[in-house]
């Protein structure tokens, strides 16, 4: 978990929201060094509305950057007990939710046929080369060979293929 949080940390300029998404990595894997790998077992509370609350703003503005201020203001506590208490939640830091919910929408402009560099602004992205490299982390492919292999396969209407569909039609007529 460490050397993963110190490697994400160098690949590209950071927003606050992943910055704190480090920071609390960072102490993770710091304690669990202590701690010999071991699992901390103390309870942890969960400020369960806070945290929804933060989840719901993060869905509404998932177009823009996102800052932890937004964030504390919001739901009442620190960006770091924030960040502990939406992993816990969600399985996923609020960086990290954000990043999935532009990446999702930007998806859905993909089948729209949209530019790329367009779909990248709209999604919030800095650009159409940041929007790439967060597409290809997330799902292997750039956008581009995403785009590409949605349109090599034939469209279903119903859970039928377009082609077979105007085939049998076609064929009763």
């Amino acid at each position: 978990m460490l050397s993963r949080a110190i490697d994400a940390a160098f690949r590209a300029p950071l927003e606050s929201l992943a910055v704190d998404s480090l920071i609390v990595d960072l102490a993770h894997g710091l304690m669990a060094g202590e701690r010999g790998g071991a699992r901390s077992v103390i309870f942890q509370r969960v400020d369960v509305r806070a945290i929804e609350r933060a989840r719901q703003f993060l869905d509404a503005e998932k177009t823009r950057v996102v800052h932890s201020r937004e964030l504390e203001s919001i739901t009442g506590l620190t960006r770091f007990d924030l960040s502990r208490q939406f992993r816990i939640m969600f399985g996923t830091s609020p960086y990290r939710y954000l990043l999935m919910r532009r990446l999702e929408f930007a998806r859905e402009r993909i089948h729209r046929e949209l530019p790329l560099v367009e779909v990248a602004l709209d999604a919030g992205f800095a650009d159409q080369a940041h929007f790439t490299r967060a597409f290809r982390s997330a799902f292997g492919l750039t956008p581009a060979r995403y785009r590409a292999l949605r349109a090599s396969q034939p469209t279903t209407l119903g859970g039928t293929s377009l082609r077979h569909r105007r085939r049998s039609t076609s064929a009763s007529r």
